[in-house]
């Protein structure tokens, strides 16, 4: 596998904006049909006002690197906790002892043991645990409704794309995408297709000038029920045909109650300040 098949399996988590409120005006609807189908993929999982109104979301997340080097630890272990109506984070990543905090001002991390840059990784899995809900975010615009088919079932699967009106915050631009796979029968969010514009992934990925990572293909495995909202809790990604795994994934103590701990956003001494930009490395190289 290349490096930039397991660079892709295990990073590719996208970022909301923080701070800011949750969304109030909702986004934009291709069709009525479109609107339809998320509407039921919403009730599917819970409803969006249960998931909107928490105070925050927490979790474990675990990443399983196949293609790990010699060398190279093949676990990705995080506990995140976001506050809801700033999305305002921190982390613990236990492998290296490390520590990210991002309070919408800098990320500062403490003993990064990660391979990529703390501000890719600060909305790192929010936003794939949380997808369904992340789609009522004011900037995300859903295309009409198709028909498409994913490895492993057969049957038709409701297919919609979403994009991004404007860059949603750090680590993440407005060329970014995901096409959802919505099962027409219960309303689950069964997997996605991702694409990746960011600027310095795209350089560690080694992605031409002018192109954008993707697609990757993301399938749910298996669902869990918790504080009355479903979330995937075992998935894996694949290339985007099917043909091979890169990764698996597990999610672990999702909750929507955990307290947010305000003394976890206070920068130590010796923390270290994620300045990356959203700049290809060709750009700054031909200044």
């Amino acid at each position: 596998m290349t490096k930039r098949g397991w660079i892709a399996a295990g990073v590719m988590a996208l970022a909301v904006p923080a701070p800011q409120a949750a969304a109030q005006d909702g986004p934009t609807y291709a069709t009525p049909e479109t609107r339809d189908v998320i509407e039921k993929m919403l009730g599917a999982h819970g409803g969006y006002a249960r998931w909107r109104d928490a105070p925050t979301v927490s979790f474990d997340n675990v990443f399983f690197n196949p293609f790990a080097g010699e060398g190279q630890n093949p676990w990705w272990i995080s506990h995140q906790v976001i506050e809801q109506k700033t999305r305002r984070v921190y982390q613990d990543w236990p492998h290296s002892g490390g520590e990210l905090a991002y309070a919408g001002d800098e990320v500062w991390v403490r003993n990064w043991g990660v391979g990529n840059h703390p501000v890719f990784e600060t909305y790192f899995f929010y936003w794939f645990v949380n997808l369904p809900w992340l789609t009522q975010e004011p900037y995300v615009r859903l295309g009409p409704v198709g028909t498409d088919r994913l490895p492993g079932y057969d049957k038709d699967f409701h297919t919609v794309r979403l994009e991004f009106a404007t860059a949603p915050s750090i680590g993440k631009n407005e060329r970014d995408a995901f096409e959802l796979f919505i099962d027409p029968d219960d309303g689950l969010l069964r997997g996605y297709r991702y694409w990746v514009a960011w600027g310095p992934m795209l350089d560690a990925m080694r992605i031409p000038e002018g192109e954008i990572f993707g697609p990757m293909l993301r399938v749910h495995d298996t669902f869990g029920e918790f504080d009355g909202v479903v979330v995937p809790i075992r998935f894996h990604t694949m290339a985007a045909d099917g043909s091979q795994t890169y990764g698996h994934h597990t999610v672990l103590n999702y909750s929507l109650t955990r307290p947010f701990d305000e003394s976890r956003l206070e920068k130590p001494a010796d923390a270290m300040v994620d300045e990356i930009k959203d700049v290809r490395r060709s750009a700054t190289e031909s200044r």
